[in-house]
């Protein structure tokens, strides 16, 4: 039996390519916002760093100049995280855009996924069908034959029948028909047996 193929197969290998290429826009805007989200986080951890070393540069005796360093760094740091939050908040749109795609193309693709097991199903269905027709009429065949070699075997009258090749049973009387003259010559004898 032929093998199965899908008549769509080329298509579906687009939408899965496509599925591959929106899945790639996706993940480097999803590593971009990630990779800003990291830099905050290291910018608080910074921040709360130096808010320990200002607070004890901040003691009776401290350095002036220290101080106003380190303001102006922690400020520069809450400045950069403002900063890094705008971007990450621009970066939403396309995240979610590119979100809105990935999902088009799975969906596009799973389609035909879906498609091609239903054809392939209905194609192993024929192919079973198709098989077991083939084995019931080659069974149906080797019972013929069988019964034919039975026929073939005993070709001898039973109880008054005679089978013939590939015939049904035929009705051979035991004697041979009667003629009118043989037929009126018994009726006669069977007159004179009565006187």
């Amino acid at each position: 039996m032929k093998q199965f193929q899908f008549p769509l197969e080329s298509v579906l290998k687009v939408r899965k390519m496509q599925v591959e290429e929106k899945l790639s826009e996706f993940a480097k805007i999803a590593g971009m916002v990630n990779r800003l989200k990291g830099e905050i986080d290291a910018n608080k951890k910074s921040i709360s760093h130096q808010l320990r070393d200002y607070n004890r540069a901040a003691s009776p005796g401290g350095n002036l100049n220290n101080l106003r360093t380190y303001e102006a760094y922690i400020k520069s740091l809450y400045i950069k995280n403002q900063n890094l939050t705008e971007k990450i908040n621009d970066q939403q749109d396309s995240l979610e855009e590119a979100r809105k795609n990935l999902i088009e193309a799975r969906k596009n693709a799973e389609v035909l996924e879906i498609l091609k097991s239903k054809q392939e199903k209905s194609h192993q269905e024929r192919i079973q069908r198709a098989e077991k027709i083939e084995e019931e009429e080659s069974n149906e065949i080797l019972h013929k034959n069988k019964t034919k070699e039975k026929a073939d075997e005993s070709q001898q009258p039973y109880e008054g029948y005679f089978f013939k090749k590939d015939t049904e049973p035929v009705w051979i009387p035991e004697e041979k028909p009667k003629s009118e003259y043989e037929k009126l010559e018994e009726f006669a004898n069977s007159l004179d047996k009565k006187r």
